[in-house]
């Protein structure tokens, strides 16, 4: 099973969910008679209102949550994605509360309806509630996991409908629900709960086979089913200001062993306190694996006038001060396997650059991998051309590979271009950086008045080319 791709089983998962959505809807629908002549039974006013706003509130979450999960839509519109989101915890709460008015108004109050309410009930809002607050401070790993097990939960309403078909067709083939004996329903509605404890546990294995396939050990907290901080306490170790906008700061960590960097591409979160509230930004480091080891953490940002973290980190260089900072790991954004295409062309503007050196360095790194790494660096000026030094080292360590390897074709290549006299980066001039044939990536990092209009440029060429944009977060 490892060799089967993550993206592949989690896509085929959303699309799943979202077919059993549509289909428990149109079932509802189509079914809307019978439902309300049952409703229109129940013995109090307060048990039918509960209902109704449990089938509206439960639609909603249902909604919002596919778009939670959307991938496309969390990467471009993170604000539509974060208002969704509030949107489908908020319909958690009204969902959850208004079983609790079905169950008091006298309607199906049975052991399998109080079991809901009472324990299941609260169970699903504690996993929300764990999900909220790991995005609250920062923790991207946690906030995932639980949303997935949340949303698991909530599926399970929908696949246990057609379960109970299956439990009851056999013995009852022409059944009709108001025939069967109360205490054989009751029965059936009770035995249900065996297809969420199925469930769950099929999630856990899920989530427990992609933390081996990323590399992630259980034992920290990232990956446990709750987990306090997986902030890191980190001190400043050196500081170096590359131009007047641009500061390279390393850090050192306590724990090296509890901040996993396990692929290339990979953010870390930074944490500090401002005006006594949590500052959290995310920023792909350019540490090797063995600095890290070593305890340190190098990261490239560009500062943002009155930008809250840029503001700290700039008086830690000008005072001296010693701000409070923390390391927390993200999970991985950037997907890559050896020899996957011929070759790999690498586009970043400014300090969007850092994510290429990494994905350079795991390339040029496996000798199995005889991928070509092509980087373009798009600056404005000589004095943004910082890591000039690292993609020279690069281009040698490429050299001494490609020998190795007994091949007679440049491993990696840089081009540096300078947007005053080369003029902007466009999909043509990308393209006559790959001399051979072959299937090709395009990696596209930066601002987003980068990448979003060179990302359309490439799509409108029309030809087979797989485009990869990083959301890099430098404010």
């Amino acid at each position: 099973m490892s060799q089967i791709n993550i993206e592949t089983v989690s896509h085929a998962a959303y699309w799943i969910s979202a077919a059993s959505i549509l289909w428990f809807s149109v079932v509802i629908v189509g079914l809307f008679q019978i439902v309300w002549l049952q409703v229109s039974f129940y013995p109090a006013a307060l048990a039918k209102a509960g209902y109704y706003v449990h089938v509206a509130s439960g639609t909603i979450f249902f909604i919002a949550g596919l778009l939670q999960f959307n991938t496309n839509l969390r990467r471009n519109n993170p604000l539509v994605h974060k208002a969704c989101g509030l949107v489908y915890y908020g319909m958690t709460i009204l969902s959850t509360v208004s079983l609790l008015f079905i169950a008091i108004g006298g309607s199906e109050t049975g052991f399998a309806a109080w079991f809901t309410v009472l324990v299941l009930g609260p169970l699903w809002l504690w996993i929300n509630w764990l999900s909220y607050k790991a995005i609250l401070r920062g923790d991207v790993a946690l906030h995932r996991k639980m949303n997935l097990r949340a949303f698991g939960f909530a599926n399970t309403i929908i696949w246990m409908r057609p379960f109970l078909l299956l439990m009851v067709w056999p013995c009852f083939p022409t059944f009709v629900w108001d025939d069967m004996h109360p205490v054989i329903m009751e029965a059936l509605k009770s035995a249900l709960w065996l297809f969420f404890f199925i469930q769950s546990v099929a999630m856990e294995l899920y989530l427990h086979w992609e933390d081996a396939v990323n590399g992630i050990d259980g034992s920290h907290g990232v990956s446990t089913f709750i987990h306090s901080d997986p902030f890191i306490p980190v001190s400043v170790h050196r500081m170096e200001m590359l131009n007047d906008a641009v500061l390279r700061v390393v850090f050192q960590i306590t724990d090296s062993s509890a901040l996993l960097i396990t692929t290339a591409g990979q953010h870390i979160s930074l944490k500090a306190i401002c005006n006594g509230s949590y500052v959290i930004r995310n920023y792909t480091p350019v540490t090797t694996r063995a600095d890290m080891e070593s305890g340190f953490v190098d990261l490239v940002i560009r500062l943002i006038p009155n930008g809250q973290m840029s503001t700290l980190l700039l008086d830690s260089v000008k005072t001296g001060s010693n701000h409070k900072f923390s390391i927390a790991s993200c999970h991985r954004s950037f997907d890559y396997k050896p020899n996957q295409f011929s070759t790999l062309v690498l586009v970043a503007s400014g300090t969007g650059i850092t994510p290429m050196i990494n994905i350079a360095r795991a390339v040029l790194k496996d000798q199995r991998d005889k991928t070509r790494v092509h980087i373009i660096f798009n600056v404005r000026s000589a004095e943004d051309v910082f890591f000039e030094s690292e993609l020279k080292e690069l281009a040698t360590e490429g050299s001494e590979t490609a020998a190795r390897q007994s091949s007679n074709k440049l491993r990696f290549t840089f081009t540096i271009r300078y947007q005053d006299s080369d003029g902007h980066v466009s999909a043509e001039s990308i393209l006559k950086n790959v001399i051979e044939s072959g299937k090709l990536r395009i990696v596209l990092s930066g601002p987003t008045t980068f990448v979003k209009p060179l990302g359309m440029q490439i799509v409108q060429l029309k030809r087979k080319i797989s485009v990869f944009v990083f959301g890099v977060t430098d404010w």
